[in-house]
């Protein structure tokens, strides 16, 4: 009996180092592909690039109720900010964009596109603080600006370069009757520039640029977004980031959405929106459209072809979706983080060549 006990714990001994020694390999395997040694590339390439770049930037964390029907955002938002210059600041500055959407005669259009960009009349859009808070504390704000765009807070004691804080901000937005970027149409909603976000402090000091009706005025930091928005459940959403999840409370759905390493977060909503989707390297592309199911085929065709050639040329896409989206909207195409906007107009079967032009051109900007 003796010598059959040792026996066994002698064979229960090599089993656990077999065991070890597997595990040990299976561990070194994936640590090689992971770092590409011998030329081989893992399937975690691309998020691990996200990953990377994602650290050390400022965070938003943004609650949305989104109500349709009275054209409303209600927002919690908070926002983490590190401050990652060489010079204590004293006080920082956010751009409310919605308010530049405010008056009539300073309208972010030129005089010859009102009747395009309000089609059913001038109507205006807003962002009204509720409240603020830095680390807890209510703060005091400022508004300013071209169109009290502009918010400035504060900062007892200031902020030394590599400290942080976290400002809290309770607000709503109404969205604008607009074909302009931000607003909404008779098809769809356009959450674009929608939230207060950062200036940029730079070599120049602080950037406060107003909503120019010519170019594309916007310059942001590259941050980390995590956002949810509860939207009534016919409604689909196309947006910056990925959707993580979504949650059916009775008639809403709640979409949780992580968008790393981006300059900006934009959403789009349409209870009529259609779909189709194409897997392009490791990234989905995916076309929303409600004019034409041709129309919308097409689009995604000379998108998926664009991200096809452009990581080629330009460097892989580092981002795991990529939305194109039919918007209500006048001004031909717009790029945001993930996402591209294309007039409805392109989506006509006399404009189908324009459709390529803008889809293409727009999906460039996604790199420049």
């Amino acid at each position: 009996m003796k010598i059959l006990s040792k026996s066994k714990s002698k064979s229960k001994s090599i089993n656990k180092i077999l065991l070890a020694i597997i595990v040990i390999g299976i561990i070194v395997a994936l640590l090689l592909t992971i770092t590409g040694v011998f030329g081989l590339k893992s399937p975690l390439d691309g998020s691990l690039k996200l990953v990377q770049a994602s650290k050390g930037l400022n965070e938003y964390e943004i609650m949305v109720d989104f109500d349709p029907y009275d054209k409303t955002l209600t927002c919690h938002q908070k926002t983490l900010y590190k401050n990652r210059t060489e010079d204590p600041l004293t006080h920082l500055y956010f751009h409310l964009y919605p308010n530049a959407f405010q008056y009539e005669d300073k309208a972010v259009f030129e005089k010859s596109d009102m009747n395009r960009a309000y089609p059913n009349g001038f109507s205006p859009g807003l962002l009204a603080l509720d409240s603020v808070r830095i680390n807890g504390e209510e703060a005091e704000f400022v508004l300013g600006g071209y169109s009290e765009d502009i918010l400035m807070l504060l900062l007892e004691g200031g902020l030394a370069p590599d400290e942080e804080l976290s400002i809290e901000m309770e607000y709503s937005v109404l969205l604008p009757d607009s074909m302009g970027r931000f607003g909404y149409g008779e098809n769809m909603y356009k959450a674009v520039n929608w939230y207060p976000i950062a200036c940029v402090y730079d070599e120049n000091g602080w950037n406060l640029d107003p909503y120019y009706a010519i170019g594309d005025p916007f310059y942001s930091d590259v941050a980390n977004y995590s956002v949810t928005v509860k939207a009534p459940a016919d409604y689909k959403l196309a947006t910056s980031g990925k959707v993580k999840n979504k949650k059916k409370e009775g008639e809403e759905i709640i979409w949780r959405i992580e968008a790393p390493a981006v300059r900006d977060f934009a959403w789009l909503a349409s209870n009529i929106f259609e779909t189709a989707s194409e897997k392009v390297g490791k990234t989905l592309v995916t076309s929303y459209y409600y004019t034409s199911s041709d129309a919308g085929e097409k689009a995604l065709d000379y998108a998926a072809k664009s991200l096809a050639y452009f990581n080629e040329v330009f460097g892989e896409y580092p981002y795991p979706e990529f939305a194109v989206v039919e918007s209500d909207f006048y001004i031909g195409g717009m790029e945001y983080p993930n996402l591209i906007m294309l007039d409805h107009d392109l989506y006509q079967n006399r404009n189908v060549d324009y459709l390529e032009l803008v889809t293409v051109h727009e999906t460039a900007h996604q790199w420049w």
